[in-house]
């Protein structure tokens, strides 16, 4: 993913309209956002999460639409008026380029809890296609629960680095690969193998086949034994690293 453009329009403390362009050129990739504290750095980086997910940050819960639209805004929704927040965010995967948006309206001073979040994506004609499932499709780009390890502000960075995190860092990575898709069909193959299984049992009579199965499912049962100590060893692992960390 590569973000080219966001748009915010009463957001936060982003009264009224405001565009801001993502340096993506190959020689020229950084884009540095200057401002005092409190100036609205941190509620930009929110801002681009709460478009594709629904949050502005992924270890907190989702804000109430009532904090997040501009009061200033708010007030002029008031006398049967219409204020709308809305964030749009344009970025290119793949090849394709996509526009993600997120919003909801306030009239006369009552904010909507309905949020409307919306996909469109390129065709090599240059026109747009609306997506039928866009927060599917915006998971596929980038997984819900991937996504603090792609977007995260410098601090949080420290944290990545320390000892104990390591074992957080391979499941996510195993996450980016699809292997826990895979992890999930292999347990749900097992629990359709042990069905079978039992009905093989209720109606054969015979003994080596009998014998096969209980041999088989021997073997099931070591390895999941196996498995169980490998999880054990990698929580003492971590517990270890991070006492190493506290003691250094």
């Amino acid at each position: 993913m590569l973000i080219l453009s966001i748009k915010l329009l009463n957001y936060r403390s982003y009264y009224g309209s405001h565009a801001i362009e993502i340096a993506h050129d190959r020689a020229k990739n950084v884009t540095l956002i200057h401002g005092a504290m409190g100036a609205g750095k941190t509620k930009l980086f929110g801002s681009v999460q709460w478009c594709f997910y629904g949050e502005e940050s992924y270890d907190e819960k989702g804000s109430l639409n009532k904090d997040i639209i501009n009061s200033i805004a708010l007030k002029e929704s008031l006398n049967n008026s219409q204020s709308t927040v809305d964030v749009t965010v344009a970025f290119e995967h793949e090849g394709r380029q996509y526009r993600a948006c997120r919003k909801f309206n306030a009239f006369n001073g009552v904010v909507e809890s309905r949020v409307v979040f919306s996909l469109l994506r390129s065709l090599p004609s240059g026109d747009f296609e609306s997506v039928d499932n866009p927060d599917l499709e915006m998971n596929a780009i980038l997984s819900k629960n991937l996504r603090k390890y792609f977007m995260f502000d410098g601090e949080k960075i420290q944290g990545y680095v320390k000892h104990g995190h390591e074992i957080d860092v391979q499941k996510a990575i195993k996450g980016l690969l699809g292997l826990d898709d895979i992890s999930r069909a292999v347990e749900i193959l097992s629990r359709i193998d042990a069905e079978y299984n039992a009905d093989i049992r209720r109606i054969t009579s015979s003994r080596e086949l009998q014998s096969i199965i209980d041999g088989v499912e021997a073997h099931k049962n070591t390895i999941f034994r196996t498995k169980k100590a490998i999880e054990e060893c990698e929580a003492q692992i971590k517990e270890g690293l991070v006492l190493i960390q506290k003691l250094e």
